[in-house]
C-alpha cells in the first residue's frame, strides 16, 4: 500500500504506545511496504510450534489473541508487532495466534521486513517491541515463586490512617508525630484524593508550595494503586517503576491498606536473617568453611523468595561479603596475637575486594579478587605482607579459590598505599596499553571489604576525577571488551559452541560480562561512582548518558541472563556438579531460549553504543 504520514492510518499508529514518538516518516515507509488486510473472527495466523511463514503482522484494530510461550490468552493492543521474535531468527512459532474481534492487520513479508531493519529508527522500534516481550517473559516464569507472590494483603498496613482534605498541615503533622507513622491517606466519604507522606511535606513547606495552614490538599500526592490480591512481587514493581514509597492497597473499590518498600524488605529480611548472625559469631576459619558449605541452596532460597533475579544476587552477595569478611577479621586477630609485635590496625590499611564481589553481583563459584590500600604514614608496612599471604590462603580453605592471574593482596602488585595505588593509575592513564585495559576492566569494580573506607573512598574520587579525562584508557578498556561478543549472529540466531554437552553458550562470557564492562566504562566516562552493574546503568539513564528504553531492554536482559545462570548453577550443585556459566542450549525451556535470544540482541545494543561513546572521544 503507499503510505502517507497525513492518513488517519498513520495517525492512528502513531498515537500507539509502540509507535508513539516514532519518525512520521518512518511509518510512511512501514505502510509503502505493508499490505493492509481485514480479518475476521477465526481466523488463524499462525500456531506455536509452526515452521515460520515468512510474515509478521501489526495490530490496527482487529482483536488478536495470543497463547502459548508467556502469553496468557491476552489481546494484542493496537500497533504490537505478531510473529516477531520467530522472524529475527525465522525460527517456528512459539505462541498461537487467532483473530477475536474483526479489524484490520498490517502485514509485512520477510523481505520487507529485512530491509525496514535497515532504518535505525525501525531497529529501535523493534528493540522497543522486544524489551516489553522481554519483560513479559521474565514475569511469565517468576510471577508464582516463593513469599514474593504472596498477596499484599499479607504485609500492608492496615488500617489506614486517614485524614479529611481540609485538614491544614501542621494538624496532619502532629497526627502523623504521635502516631509514628509515615503517610496518611487523604480522603473524604470514600474519595481518595491522595497520599500525604513526610518527603510531600518537606518538599511543599521548603519551596513554599505549602503553609502550615494550607489544607493537606495541597501538600497530598496522587496514590498509585494496587489490588490487596496482587502478588508482592507487583507491588514491587509498582514502587520501582512509579518512583513512589507507597501503594494504596485496594479491594472492591475501597482503599484498606498501605504498603511500601520498606515492608517488602521486612518480608524478606525476617525469613533470611539467621545466616548472617551465624557468620557474625563464627570464631574460626573452620567454622567459616562449614557455613560456606551452605550456600548453594541459600542462593536457590534467594531465587525462590526474591522476584529480581538482581535482587536474590545481591542479598546473595553480601552473604558472601559477610563471610569474607569474618575471614578477614578472624586471620587479623590471629595474626595478631601470633606476631609478638605491635598489632596491625584496621585503621591503617583497607582489605578491597574487586570485580564481581565489588559489583555485588557474585554467583557461585567466585575465585579471590583482593588487594590491600594502606595509609601513606602506616608504620612498618611490610608487616602486611605474611598477613595478606595468611588471608588468601585462609580465603581458599573458606572455598575461594586462588585467582589464576594473582590478583590478591598477597601480590605487591596489589598490596600498596595510598599514593602508590594514585600514581598506577596515574600511569596507565598516561600511557594505556592492551594489559592496563584488562586490568582497569578488573580492579576498577572495587569496594571495602574491611578496614578503613576512607582510604576507599580517596582511591574512588581519585580514579573518577582522573579517568573523566583519559579517552585514551577508556578506549583501551573498550578494545579490551571488543573481544567478546553476544552470542547472536546474523539474523538473530543464537552463536553455540560445542561441547561434551552439547551445543553451549557460556552466559557469563558472552552476555552478564558484556553488561557489566560497557556499564563501567560509560559509568567511568560519566564520572559515575556506582560499582554495581544496575546502579549504573540507571544512573546512566539518569543521567542522560543512556536512554530510558535501552536502559530498560538491557536491565530486564541483564534480570534475565542472571535467572538463567541462577538455575543452571542450582541445578548443578543439586546434581554434584561443580557450577559453572555455561548452559547447554538443548536443555533450556522454549521460553528460557526466546528469552535468551532477546537478551543477546540487547546486549548488541548497548556494546554498539558503548563502543560509540568510546569512539566519538577524540583519541
Amino acid at each position: 500500500m503507499t503510505g502517507d504520514n497525513n492518513s488517519p492510518l498513520a495517525t492512528l499508529l502513531l498515537n500507539t504506545p509502540v509507535f508513539s514518538g516514532a519518525p512520521p516518516l518512518m511509518v510512511d515507509v512501514l505502510l509503502d511496504r505493508a499490505e493492509l488486510m481485514a480479518v475476521e473472527p477465526g481466523r488463524v495466523l499462525f500456531r506455536g510450534g509452526e515452521p515460520y511463514t515468512g510474515e509478521v503482522y501489526v495490530v490496527v484494530d482487529a482483536e488478536v489473541r495470543l497463547s502459548g510461550l508467556g502469553a496468557m490468552g491476552e489481546i494484542a493492543p493496537a500497533g504490537d508487532f505478531i510473529g516477531l521474535t520467530p522472524a529475527l531468527d525465522r525460527q517456528p512459532y512459539v505462541t498461537t495466534a487467532k483473530v477475536v474481534g474483526a479489524g484490520r492487520l498490517l502485514r509485512i513479508d520477510d523481505r520487507h521486513l529485512r530491509r525496514l531493519m535497515l532504518d535505525p529508527d525501525f531497529d529501535a522500534l523493534l528493540d522497543r517491541v522486544l524489551v516489553r516481550q522481554l519483560r513479559h517473559l521474565r514475569e511469565s516464569r517468576l510471577e508464582g515463586a516463593g513469599d514474593i507472590a504472596a498477596p499484599v494483603y499479607r504485609i500492608m498496613k492496615s488500617p489506614v490512617a486517614q485524614c479529611p482534605p481540609e485538614t491544614p498541615v501542621a494538624d496532619a503533622v502532629m497526627t502523623m508525630q504521635s502516631r509514628g507513622i509515615g503517610s496518611l491517606l487523604v480522603a473524604e466519604q470514600g474519595r481518595c484524593e491522595g497520599v500525604l507522606t513526610w518527603a510531600g511535606i518537606a518538599t511543599a513547606l521548603a519551596t513554599g508550595a505549602a503553609t502550615p495552614d494550607d489544607p493537606v490538599s495541597r501538600v497530598c500526592e496522587p496514590p498509585q494503586v494496587i489490588d490487596s490480591d496482587a502478588p508482592v512481587w507487583l507491588a514491587q514493581e509498582k514502587l520501582r517503576d512509579f518512583s513512589v514509597k507507597y501503594l494504596l492497597a485496594m479491594r472492591d473499590g475501597e482503599p484498606v491498606g498501605l504498603v511500601s518498600q520498606s515492608d517488602i524488605l521486612r518480608l524478606l529480611i525476617d525469613r533470611n536473617s539467621g545466616f548472617p548472625r551465624r557468620i557474625e559469631a563464627a570464631e574460626s576459619v573452620e567454622e567459616l568453611a562449614a557455613l560456606a558449605q551452605r550456600l548453594p541452596p541459600l542462593l536457590h532460597e534467594a531465587q525462590h523468595r526474591h522476584h529480581r533475579a538482581s535482587d536474590a544476587l545481591r542479598w546473595f552477595s553480601e552473604l558472601q561479603l559477610a563471610i569474607q569478611r569474618r575471614v578477614v577479621d578472624r586471620v587479623l586477630a590471629a595474626f595478631n596475637a601470633q606476631s609478638g609485635d605491635e598489632p596491625l590496625s584496621p585503621d591503617d590499611f583497607a582489605v578491597i575486594i574487586m570485580g564481581s564481589g565489588g559489583r555485588r553481583e557474585m554467583l557461585l563459584g567466585a575465585d579471590q579478587d583482593n588487594g590491600i590500600i594502606y595509609a601513606d604514614g602506616m608504620p612498618r608496612p611490610e608487616r602486611l605482607e605474611p598477613f595478606a599471604r595468611q588471608l588468601n590462603e585462609a580465603l581458599a580453605r573458606v572455598g575461594y579459590s586462588l585467582c589464576p592471574g594473582e590478583i590478591m593482596a598477597r601480590n605487591p602488585a596489589y598490596r600498596k598505599s595510598l599514593s602508590a595505588w594514585r600514581r598506577q593509575v596515574d600511569h596507565i592513564s598516561r600511557y594505556p596499553t592492551e594489559k592496563a585495559g584488562e586490568w582497569s576492566n578488573i580492579v576498577l569494580d572495587f569496594d571495602t571489604l574491611f578496614g578503613n573506607d576512607a582510604l576507599v573512598r580517596a582511591l574512588r574520587d581519585h580514579v573518577l576525577a582522573n579517568l573523566r579525562n583519559s579517552p585514551r584508557l577508556l578506549r583501551a578498556m573498550a578494545e579490551k571488551d571488543a573481544e567478546g561478543a553476544p552470542a547472536i549472529g546474523l539474523f538473530n540466531r543464537l552463536l553455540t559452541r560445542k561441547s561434551e554437552r552439547g551445543e553451549v553458550i557460556d552466559i557469563k562470557r558472552n552476555g552478564l560480562r558484556l553488561i557489566a564492562d560497557a556499564a563501567r566504562i560509560l559509568a567511568l566516562k560519566a564520572g559515575v561512582g556506582a560499582a554495581n552493574t544496575l546502579d549504573r546503568l540507571n544512573a546512566l539513564a539518569h543521567s542522560g548518558a543512556l536512554t530510558a528504553e535501552l536502559t530498560q531492554t538491557v536491565v530486564d536482559a541483564y534480570e534475565t541472563l542472571l535467572d538463567l545462570t541462577m538455575t543452571h548453577q542450582i541445578a548443578q550443585t543439586e546434581a554434584g556438579e561443580k557450577p559453572d556459566k555455561t548452559v547447554a542450549v538443548d536443555e533450556l525451556t522454549d521460553i528460557s531460549r526466546e528469552s535468551l535470544r532477546m537478551s543477546m540482541r540487547a546486549i548488541k545494543t548497548l556494546q554498539d553504543e558503548m563502543h560509540a561513546a568510546a569512539g566519538v572521544l577524540e583519541l
